[in-house]
């Protein structure tokens, strides 16, 4: 197969090959000695003791030879192997205590990236929702109002609503955009009004508009949008599945910022299977409005936000079956979400299915009363809040 021939130039692969394919006729008749207890012991013959001291030693020289070092200095060594983490180890970080930034008290919680307790957390929350509120509404009415009202009121307005904002140990991104950048868009658009209210400008055309980068969109994953569920009779509306309840919870940034809650009166009696799920009887939507009356509050409440539930599109058909002209917000589903980005998860077991609530429970969050609307709302909002900066790969 290969004309190997003996020489000192000869490649390590072909003195191994001439080595192995080379016939020993003395095989048989290598010279046999009789050791000390009397058994046979054959003599190594010089020549193969020979051919593998090359071998080896042509080895060891081009490993010394290779001067790229691609593993790093501490792969090398094997004397820092990886950490076991035992069962006592999880108990002790289950213990672990920490100190709350704010009041200084000893905690054994705290909120996602933020070290303060629980009582702290929902403190400041509460203090910065008027203010989130205020920064957002300055920002829908910074894209429909005149040149002048943008730089004497609007303006204004944003500026001081976020500077609160900016200055608070919650963390906030808003519209997804880091607080400097923001804050940079700010100074920007303020001298560019001066100049226009210099140059005697009264209309922000669409040439002008383009310079302008508060003009921010809300894309998703939504910054602001609505949380909702709906509480059914059944599964399809078209075969007489009525809602008897509709819950929601609007959304900025993070921060729950109202709420939406009523019981509906259905055309039919509530089946006894639907109550043993829900809890909802027929005496509890006796004096209720009925869907004609509770919908238009609801829409409402929803205004132009975009609209979030687990498995959207469900809820969504009873939402077109009974509303006269069916809403055209923009929706986002946390069940898709979750199908996409926890695939990993499933696959090894970590997570069994993707109803409500396993993958409230897979993020931490219990919900108190399941198939109920109120509840189920806030589980979904958790849940929204927790993927859009989840990463599973």
């Amino acid at each position: 197969m290969f004309d190997v021939k003996e020489g000192e130039n000869m490649s390590l692969f072909q003195k191994m090959f001439q080595f192995l394919s080379k016939k020993e006729v003395k095989d048989h008749t290598s010279p046999i000695a009789l050791n000390e207890g009397g058994k046979r012991e054959a003599k190594e013959e010089p020549e193969k003791i020979q051919v593998i001291e090359e071998i080896l030693t042509e080895n060891t020289y081009e490993v010394q030879e290779n001067p790229v070092d691609t593993v790093p200095q501490k792969a090398e060594t094997h004397d820092e192997l990886p950490k076991v983490i035992t069962i006592e180890d999880i108990q002790r970080d289950s213990q672990r205590t920490y100190t709350c930034e704010q009041c200084g008290v000893t905690i054994q919680w705290y909120h996602r990236r933020h070290c303060v307790c629980k009582g702290c957390y929902i403190k400041e929350e509460e203090k910065l929702i008027p203010f989130v509120l205020n920064f957002y509404t300055g920002m829908h009415d910074y894209q429909k109002t005149s040149l002048v009202e943008k730089k004497r009121t609007v303006l204004p307005s944003i500026l001081e609503a976020f500077e609160v904002l900016d200055g608070s140990f919650i963390r906030w991104k808003p519209y997804g955009y880091l607080t400097t950048y923001i804050k940079e868009n700010i100074h920007h658009d303020t001298g560019l009004l001066e100049k226009w209210h210099g140059d005697e400008k009264k209309k922000v055309d669409k040439e002008m508009k383009t310079e302008l980068k508060l003009l921010l969109p809300n894309r998703k994953p939504y910054r602001e949008y609505i949380a909702f569920d709906l509480e059914t009779t059944g599964l399809y509306p078209d075969k007489g599945a009525e809602i008897i309840e509709i819950a929601a919870v609007k959304v900025i940034d993070g921060f729950m910022v109202d709420t939406f809650q009523t019981l509906v009166k259905p055309n039919k009696s509530i089946p006894q299977k639907i109550t043993k799920i829900t809890g909802i009887t027929n005496e509890d939507v006796k004096e209720s409005p009925a869907v004609e009356e509770a919908l238009p509050l609801f829409y409402k409440f929803v205004g132009h936000l975009p609209l979030v539930a687990h498995n959207t599109p469900f809820d969504k058909s009873f939402l077109d079956a009974y509303s006269p002209v069916p809403p055209k917000n923009k929706t986002d589903d946390t069940l898709a979400i979750a199908r996409r980005k926890l695939k990993k998860e499933k696959r090894e077991g970590d997570i069994y299915s993707f109803k409500l609530e396993e993958v409230a429970s897979y993020f931490g969050y219990s919900i108190k009363n399941a198939h109920r609307a109120f509840d189920d709302v806030l589980a979904v909002q958790h849940i929204y809040e927790e993927l859009r900066d989840y990463e599973s790969f």
